[in-house]
């Protein structure tokens, strides 16, 4: 209660109970690097259940607080959309499937559930930005979460948060 809940497959098949309502195998793919993902936007129902469908499966579970009620729903990787920003030459090309964001606009609270895709050797946070304001047009105020995954293994990740006032003009890159 006083939460919204997004359950994202990120390899295998799950069957998913939200809010009295059943969704049967939801993610299809091998892993996270075959494709947009497949989700179910669990809503602020009190209890979920996920069940996996086969050996591998992965599910991401993202949440924030909500006062709102709303019910759940299905998000096909149809209906994934992405954006690819930034460029080789800051290092900083990468492209975005949003998997809950304007897709779910007028049916979900403040959660922005992504998946990002970094060139090797880009970062996924140029420009050093921050979100602790909120000035519309720019700057947003919410809490920005990673979870690294690499291809090769090898790879590294790094977040860093700042705490206390700064101003966007502290920011280098």
């Amino acid at each position: 209660p006083g939460c919204e809940i997004l359950c994202v497959a990120l390899s295998g098949s799950a069957d998913i109970t939200a809010g009295g309502q059943s969704f049967e195998r939801v993610g299809q793919r091998a892993d996270i690097w075959a494709g947009p993902a497949e989700s179910v936007y669990c809503g602020t129902c009190p209890r979920v259940t996920v069940r996996a469908m086969r050996d591998g499966t992965e599910v991401a579970v993202a949440g924030g607080v909500c006062a709102q009620p709303f019910a759940p729903f299905r998000v096909t990787p149809e209906e994934v959309a992405m954006v690819e920003v930034g460029s080789a030459e800051t290092h900083s090309r990468r492209r975005i499937f949003h998997i809950l964001g304007q897709n779910a606009a007028g049916r979900a609270g403040n959660l922005l559930v992504s998946e990002l895709y970094s060139d090797q050797g880009c970062w996924s946070g140029y420009p050093p930005h921050k979100h602790d304001t909120e000035r519309p047009q720019e700057e947003t105020d919410f809490e920005e979460i990673y979870h690294y995954r690499f291809r090769p293994e090898t790879g590294f990740g790094a977040q860093f948060c700042y705490e206390g006032q700064a101003n966007a003009s502290d920011a280098t890159p």
